[in-house]
């Protein structure tokens, strides 16, 4: 049986002689360091994007944070209005320039925009537009803001607990700049916030790495702190808690066993978000109404 085990002339070649004839690598471009910070070539806008958006990252962590904003600036200029996900992307950093300078008023305005524009997009974008308003509006003490933002985002995302943690912080530090005691309807936000926060974070305690546990088991133990400096009776505590674990248990049922058309009509309702609706979704279990 032949199996075709010869040497062929072709084996003996030398290899200067096998690469006559071959097709050689394209040249690879070649950027110097901080190439981006060099003159612009006005007639490509291409390559002036590229530079505006590489220098503003740079300056940006850097801490060259007003250099930055004028990149950032130019750039929205420049970019064609289909490059949406660029678009963002500058928009977002902007604003975040404008926080690290103080110039809340323009980082607001700039967050707004930004939520605006995400409204006809997916959850997600809207979920990460509403992020950075909640955390420029905390950052200029505009807690109305901060709290619309984040009523919104536990509306849309009610088994993520940092959202409930943070939104009861916002409720605490908003009740605070309108006067020295906390009125009873801020009290049960708060509480039922904390609460809610608190049974997300322990209802996961057995499912998640070592790590992420530990960083549970260290934020339970700050709202437990918070929630003994609150001037708030135990029995709303008690209240909260034994009302808000139901609530969860509820929710964890209908997800697992229920039918489609429950599942599509809580859907429905995450869709539109509306205060009053919120507020009785999540604290009208006190008997209350709004302040």
């Amino acid at each position: 049986m032949d199996l075709d085990l010869a040497f062929d002339d072709s084996d003996f070649q030398r290899k200067e002689e096998l690469k006559v004839g071959q097709s050689t690598s394209y040249n690879v471009k070649m950027c110097t360091e901080l190439w981006f910070e060099r003159d612009p070539d006005e007639e490509d806008t291409e390559y002036r994007i590229q530079q505006l958006k590489f220098s503003g990252d740079y300056n940006y962590f850097q801490g060259n944070f007003e250099a930055a904003t004028f990149k950032y600036q130019e750039l929205l200029d420049l970019l064609p209005a289909n490059n949406f996900p660029v678009r963002q992307d500058v928009e977002e950093s902007l604003s975040r320039c404008y926080m690290k300078l103080n110039r809340h008023k323009e980082s607001i305005q700039t967050a707004q925009k930004l939520v605006d524009m995400m409204k006809v997009y997916d959850e997600a974008k809207q979920r990460q537009s509403l992020i950075l308003f909640s955390q420029v509006c905390k950052c200029a003490k505009d807690w109305p803001g901060c709290i619309t933002a984040l009523e919104q985002l536990a509306h849309h995302q009610s088994h993520y607990a940092q959202f409930w943690l943070d939104l009861a912080n916002a409720y605490y530090q908003y009740s605070h700049s309108e006067g020295e005691s906390i009125s009873y309807n801020f009290q049960v936000r708060i509480v039922t916030c904390y609460i809610r926060a608190r049974l997300l974070l322990e209802s996961v305690l057995n499912t998640v790495g070592q790590m992420t546990k530990e960083r549970n088991q260290k934020l339970i133990a700050e709202i437990d702190q918070e929630l003994s400096h609150l001037n708030v009776s135990s029995e709303l505590i008690d209240q909260a808690a034994e009302i808000t674990r139901a609530d969860i248990e509820c929710q964890d049922a209908l997800s697992t066993n229920g039918d489609e058309e429950d599942i599509e009509e809580k859907q429905k309702e995450k869709e539109k978000f509306c205060e009053e609706a919120f507020f009785k979704r999540w604290f009208s279990w006190a008997g209350k109404g709004l302040p």
